[in-house]
C-alpha cells in the first residue's frame, strides 16, 4: 500500500541510496539527511511502497515568509505514476495548514520539462532564468508560488 508520509530516520538509507542511484557522486550524502530531518521535519516527506521509499521531497525556510523546495527526487521506475504530485500535495497542504509562508520557491533544471509541468499545474510560475545556479553547466529556472 502507497502512503505519503513525513520523512523518519529509519528512511534515510533508503534516500541516500536513492540519490546514490540517480546522481552518482553528486548525490546528497545521509549527514545531510539527517541534519534536515532535525531542523526541518515538516518539510521532509516520503512516499512509500510497502517498506521501499520511492520518492522524497526536502523544503526549507528561506527569507521571512519564504520556503524552498530544495528537491524533489522520485525511483526511475515510480516516474510518470503521479508519484511528485503526491508529494507536492501533501507539502502543500501541510504548508497550508500551518501557514507559515506567504511564498514557495524553487529552481528546476530546464530540460526538465516534466517537472515543470508538474509545478505549473499547482500554480508555480517562471519567474528568472539561472544560469550556472548550480555551477558550470547547471542552469536552472527559479519559479515561485505565491501562497494563498
Amino acid at each position: 500500500m502507497a502512503e505519503v508520509r513525513f520523512a523518519q530516520a529509519q528512511d534515510i538509507a533508503q534516500i541516500e541510496a536513492l540519490e546514490l542511484a540517480t546522481y552518482a557522486h553528486e548525490g546528497y550524502p545521509a549527514a545531510l539527511f539527517y541534519q534536515a530531518l532535525a531542523q526541518w521535519p515538516t518539510g521532509f516527506i516520503v512516499y512509500c511502497e510497502a517498506d521501499s521509499v520511492l520518492g522524497y521531497l526536502l523544503a526549507a525556510p528561506g527569507q521571512a515568509n519564504e520556503q524552498w523546495i530544495m528537491s524533489v527526487l522520485i525511483a526511475e521506475q515510480t516516474r510518470g505514476k503521479g508519484v511528485g504530485k503526491q508529494l507536492l500535495a501533501y507539502y502543500l497542504n501541510d504548508l497550508a495548514d500551518s501557514a507559515s509562508a506567504a511564498q514557495i520557491k524553487l529552481t528546476v533544471a530546464p530540460y526538465n520539462h516534466a517537472a515543470i509541468a508538474l509545478y505549473e499545474k499547482f500554480g508555480f510560475k517562471k519567474i528568472d532564468f539561472l544560469p550556472k545556479f548550480l555551477g558550470p553547466d547547471a542552469d536552472r529556472i527559479l519559479m515561485a508560488l505565491q501562497a494563498s
